[in-house]
């Protein structure tokens, strides 16, 4: 390896005027621009050490969500999300169905309630009816057994204690 043999020296003399620079030195300014970049080259070295482990693990997490998100035969998360929709699915097509029936039940028991109604109301026609003919028979009957009373007082057979 060669070495240069480098020498700083102000820029400028005395009076202030550039001079040219002389053989085998550098500039100042490009000592001190060598001198930065080194130190930044460093310091970017140095963060590139310390952010290697950690670029490390993101790419390993990378391949790992990028497996899982890939099917292969049931274990990954593209699986378990597909057999997830596949079951929401399912239940969505269940719960429509629920509601189609719950539908019909409810417009089958409207339909009953009706029929009840009108079975209540000639259930109560047919009380009433019932009742009516009672009166009717019972006023026969009390009409009858006067009528009968009134022919054996007549014929003397009445008697008082049966």
């Amino acid at each position: 390896m060669t070495r240069w043999p480098l020498a700083v020296r102000p820029c400028g003399d005395a009076t202030g005027g550039p001079q040219p620079p002389a053989a085998g030195t550098v500039p100042e300014w490009v000592a001190w621009g060598i001198a930065l970049l080194g130190g930044t080259i460093a310091a970017a070295l140095q963060t590139v050490s310390r952010l290697t482990p950690r670029l490390k693990r993101a790419e390993e997490l990378a391949r790992q969500a990028v497996h899982e998100l890939r099917p292969n035969s049931g274990s990954s998360m593209r699986d378990s999300a597909d057999r997830t929709e596949a079951a929401v699915t399912q239940l969505f097509v269940e719960v429509r169905a629920l509601q189609d029936d719950l539908r019909d039940l409810r417009q089958a028991s409207r339909r009953h309630d009706g029929e009840l109604g009108r079975l209540a109301d000639a259930t109560e026609q047919i009380r009433d009816r019932i009742t009516r003919a009672e009166d009717r028979e019972a006023q026969h009957l009390a009409a009858l057994d006067a009528r009968v009373h009134t022919l054996e007082t007549a014929r003397g057979e009445y008697r008082d204690n049966p």
